[in-house]
């Protein structure tokens, strides 16, 4: 395993399967207000979710909402250890699927995420904003290739499942989870071609 690198970003990502799909599906029917409802759910359910899970766990750091970008929602925190990182991507793991089942027997949709993470600057940027110019917003912004790959692999999770990128696998000791090949693909703007797909399984 590799040395636990400092100022470690950890994200976490949750996704609705085939939104879009679901969406049409419930206009074509004449009910919109279907999906605005699921939707709402989405939004209030997976955070309250998350954290029981987290408490479940016994895990005291703050787990935040980064972005919410239409039908997904990227929570962050930043791990000081690699039994921390582990286990915030356990209870992570074990949220996201109580969460995609609720949503799959209430709404009919499935979830799917991502976790990864990556040290704070090298060829990410950090671009930080003034609390005025946001709002209550989180008040930055991150830019660069490893925040790019979990975007890209999100989309490529099994439903109820979560993905995660090759470095993870160099910083978590596997001891309550490992990283499982389930394929390859193609990932745009990644060097790394064909870049194989881990999928989180719980030991």
């Amino acid at each position: 395993m590799e040395t636990f690198p400092q100022n470690l970003i950890l994200l976490l990502s949750v996704d609705i399967v085939s939104s879009a799909e679901f969406k049409a599906k419930s206009s074509s029917r004449g009910e919109c207000s279907d999906w605005v409802m699921a939707f709402e759910s989405f939004y209030e359910q997976i955070p309250l979710i998350l954290e029981r899970e987290r408490q479940h766990q016994q895990l005291a750091d703050d787990l935040e909402l980064w972005k919410s970008i239409g039908d997904q929602l990227v929570f962050l925190m930043r791990p000081r250890s690699a039994e921390q990182l582990e286990a915030e991507c356990f209870a992570f793991l074990r949220g996201l699927r109580t969460a995609s089942e609720r949503m799959m027997e209430r709404w009919g949709f499935a979830l799917h995420g991502v976790a990864w993470a990556f040290p704070e600057g090298g060829e990410n940027v950090t671009f930080r904003f003034h609390r005025a110019q946001l709002g209550q917003g989180i008040g930055f912004d991150l830019i660069g290739p490893d925040v790019d790959l979990g975007f890209r692999l999100v989309s490529l999770a099994p439903n109820g499942t979560v993905l995660a990128p090759l470095s993870l696998r160099s910083w978590i000791p596997q001891s309550r989870m490992t990283l499982q090949l389930i394929g390859e693909a193609e990932l745009k703007g990644i060097n790394l071609t064909p870049y194989p797909l881990l999928q989180m399984v719980e030991l």
